[in-house]
């Protein structure tokens, strides 16, 4: 997996990577999409460039990504495929989260709703860790709780001590748009007249496109 220390080196220069795949990775992420039954789509294309890895050609700019682009997907097994049956319906809408969109974060483009998908994938991600938490989420994406009372317009709503909270969740291609993001999402919560939270991917910010994080080893 590409993580490490925040050292940006260039997708263009020669790859630092050393070809060597895990196994048990790639075996999980098919697990992920037999539970999503996801015949087609970016997490098979993921599954196929792992196991390209250690071919004898070259490494391309999919690979070198193929690992950090995939980790939602298994991230998402874990979280849900235990709870999937407290909220009927979402499912479906998983499965068209992770199945849709470009390969590579770096082709996203608003313009085409390129990053809708994995918009919507980082609310199921987020309300998932909540609930992983011990958190009553009562309501997500407008799929509500068989005991839910209502379903909140809230990208998820949870109960707190009797109150409901309101989550709206935002990613953020540029420095430029943090500010305008976070803005938009106290707008939403402040019209619910609810209390809320706002939850900001910044996963952009930390790698700049065309780019890797390597890690240093002394």
């Amino acid at each position: 997996m590409l993580a490490g220390s925040p050292l940006a080196h260039s997708l263009d220069q020669p790859p630092l990577l050393k070809k060597q795949t895990d196994d048990a990775f790639v075996q999980k992420l098919k697990r992920a999409c037999h539970w999503l039954n996801i015949g087609q789509g970016r997490p098979r294309d993921y599954v196929r460039l792992l196991e390209e890895f250690n071919s004898a050609g070259p490494l391309g700019h999919e690979h070198a990504l193929a690992y950090f682009e995939s980790y939602e997907i298994v991230e998402l097994l874990d979280l849900w495929e235990h709870r999937i049956h407290e909220f009927p319906g979402l499912k479906t809408k998983l499965r068209a989260a992770c199945a849709k969109g470009p390969i590579l974060t770096d082709e996203e483009k608003a313009s085409n709703s390129g990053n809708r998908p994995r918009n919507e994938l980082f609310v199921y991600l987020m309300a998932g860790k909540f609930l992983a938490a011990g958190i009553s989420v009562h309501s997500i994406d407008g799929t509500c709780t068989p005991s839910g009372v209502s379903v909140s317009a809230a990208d998820f709503s949870f109960d707190w001590n009797g109150c409901n909270i309101n989550v709206e969740c935002k990613r953020v291609n540029s420095p430029a748009q943090l500010q305008r993001r976070a803005c938009h999402a106290r707008d939403q919560i402040a019209r619910s007249g609810q209390h809320g939270i706002i939850a900001i991917d910044c996963s952009v910010l930390a790698r700049p496109k065309g780019t890797l994080l390597v890690t240093v080893r002394s």
